[in-house]
C-alpha cells in the first residue's frame, strides 16, 4: 500500500459528532464548523439538536477590546476564559440594540435593521421601519430590542423577528416571507415595554408597572391582512410608587425557568444637574 494521506474532510459523521460532543469551548466549537463546507452543516445540525434537548446552555458575553473600535472579546462563562477576538466587518456603531443564535441587530439612519452573524460573515436586511421619522434621539436608540424564535441558519424561512422599537417601547415583528411589519401597538396601553423574549414558543414582553403580556407569533404566517395577535395578560399594570422600575429585564435561567430582573435607581441632585445610581435589583421568579 502506497503512503496516501487520510482525507480528514470527509471523515465520518459520527466520528465528527462525537469530536463535537467533546469540545467544552464554545468558540472551539464555532472553528470546528469553519474547517470546510463538509463540517460546517454537521456543526449547525448538531448545535440545532444541542439547544433543543439541552436547556442547560450558557451564553457567551462579548467585551469590548482595547485593539480596536471594530473588535470584541468573547468570553465564555461556561469555562470562565477569554476565548477569541472577532473583528466585525461593518464600521463601528453606537450599539448593537439584541443578540440572539450568534447574530448580532443594528439599525442605521434609515431604519433599516440588519442581523449580522460575525463568525459566518453574513448579513440579513430585514424591512424598514416608517413611523419613527419624528421619534426624538438617536437612531440607534429607535430601536430598543430584537429577538429572535430560531436560529436564521438553520432556518432561514421559518424564523420570528420581534422587536420593541420608537421610545414609546412598542412592539412589531416580522417573517422572512413578509416584506413589512406587524405593529401590536393599537392602543397607548399596549406600548412602553422594556423587554421581550421568547419562552416556550411564546413571546413575553414586560414594562415599566410589572405588566407582563405574552402572544403567539406562530399563527401568522404570509398573510399581512391577518390582525396581530391578541396580548393576552398574565400580570396587570398596578401603577403604585412601590411596583415602579426604571428598568425591567426578562431572563431565561439555564435550566429553564423564567425571571424578571427589577433595578430600583436612586437620584441625587449634584450642582446644577440630577445624578442616578443603580440602588438595587430585584428578582421574581414567573410562574
Amino acid at each position: 500500500m502506497g503512503n496516501s494521506m487520510p482525507n480528514w474532510e470527509y471523515i465520518l459523521e459520527l466520528c465528527l459528532l462525537t469530536v463535537l460532543e467533546k469540545i467544552d469551548e464554545p468558540i472551539s466549537r464555532v472553528q470546528f464548523g469553519a474547517v470546510s463546507k463538509y463540517w460546517h452543516p454537521l456543526f449547525n445540525t448538531f448545535l440545532d439538536i444541542k439547544m433543543r434537548s439541552s436547556t442547560n446552555l450558557v451564553p457567551m458575553l462579548m467585551i469590548p477590546s482595547k485593539k480596536s473600535a471594530k473588535k470584541r472579546k468573547i468570553y465564555s462563562l461556561q469555562v470562565k476564559s477569554k476565548t477569541a477576538e472577532i473583528e466585525f466587518p461593518k464600521p463601528y456603531t453606537w450599539r448593537y440594540c439584541g443578540s440572539c443564535y450568534s447574530w448580532l441587530a443594528t439599525v442605521d439612519k434609515s431604519f433599516n435593521i440588519t442581523l449580522s452573524n460575525p463568525f459566518e460573515n453574513l448579513n440579513i436586511h430585514l424591512p424598514r421601519f416608517d413611523s419613527m421619522a419624528y421619534d426624538s434621539g438617536h437612531y440607534t436608540y429607535k430601536i430598543l430590542k430584537v429577538v429572535l424564535s430560531d436560529d436564521p441558519l438553520l432556518h432561514p424561512n421559518n424564523f420570528v423577528v420581534v422587536v420593541i422599537y420608537s421610545v414609546y417601547g412598542r412592539l412589531a415583528f416580522s417573517r422572512p416571507c413578509q416584506e413589512n411589519w406587524i405593529y401590536m401597538d393599537v392602543d397607548e396601553d399596549q406600548s412602553l415595554f422594556l423587554d421581550i423574549l421568547f419562552h416556550k414558543g411564546l413571546v413575553y414582553a414586560i414594562r415599566h408597572y410589572n405588566n407582563l403580556v405574552c402572544f403567539d407569533v406562530n399563527g401568522v404566517k404570509d398573510d399581512e391582512s391577518l390582525k396581530p395577535p391578541k396580548l393576552n395578560t398574565l400580570m396587570p399594570t398596578i401603577p403604585r410608587l412601590e411596583n415602579h422600575s426604571f428598568r425591567v429585564y426578562l431572563v431565561k435561567s439555564s435550566m429553564g425557568n423564567l425571571y424578571s430582573i427589577h433595578k430600583c435607581l436612586d437620584f441625587e441632585k449634584v450642582g446644577e444637574r440630577s445624578v442616578h445610581w443603580t440602588k438595587k435589583f430585584t428578582v421574581f421568579k414567573l410562574i
